[in-house]
């Protein structure tokens, strides 16, 4: 038997999703991270929130192929924002990190993110933002129970993963 209820939230959930992208979209114009895509901005996030990810795992998260995640990920290290090194625990996986500078750029590009979706958020009631903190947490447990988003405390790298330098 089909829960309506539930697939009806997740059509208001899809449908608003695209809202949500444009709104968190980083300013391209905005130093200082001028011309940071919203690609580059979230597999920033991705690596600032799992610090050693693989080439393959921020593959596997943005739903890209390995060939775009590494001509991403190349633009980053060109632009001197992320770096890449043999991982610790194997030399034959690549382990992404944020520089100095990368983690500099992602936080000021973060800030403007939640700058711009307070703004939106301003013309709620307080009601209102209290009962969307409370649907975002219900939101964000149902998703880390099914596997749907990722957990802060699980490593997400799998041994058998191998990469090129």
């Amino acid at each position: 038997m089909e829960n309506q209820p539930a697939k009806q939230c997740a059509e208001k959930l899809l449908d608003t999703s695209h809202l949500m992208m444009r709104t968190i979209r980083p300013e391209p114009h905005k130093a200082p991270h001028p011309g940071l895509s919203t690609q580059q901005f979230r597999a920033m996030m991705m690596i600032r929130h799992h610090e050693g990810f693989s080439l393959s795992d921020l593959s596997r998260r943005t739903g890209s192929t390995l060939s775009a995640a590494s001509k991403l990920i190349d633009g980053l290290v060109a632009r001197g924002f992320v770096s890449r090194e043999s991982a610790a625990d194997d030399r034959r996986r690549v382990a992404l990190s944020l520089t100095a500078r990368g983690k500099d750029v992602v936080e000021s590009a973060r800030l403007d993110v939640v700058e711009a979706l307070a703004e939106r958020l301003a013309a709620l009631s307080p009601n209102e933002i209290a009962v969307l903190n409370v649907a975002i947490d219900v939101l964000r447990t149902a998703l880390v129970q099914t596997g749907r988003a990722p957990d802060k405390n699980k490593t997400h790298t799998k041994k058998g993963d191998r990469e090129k330098a």
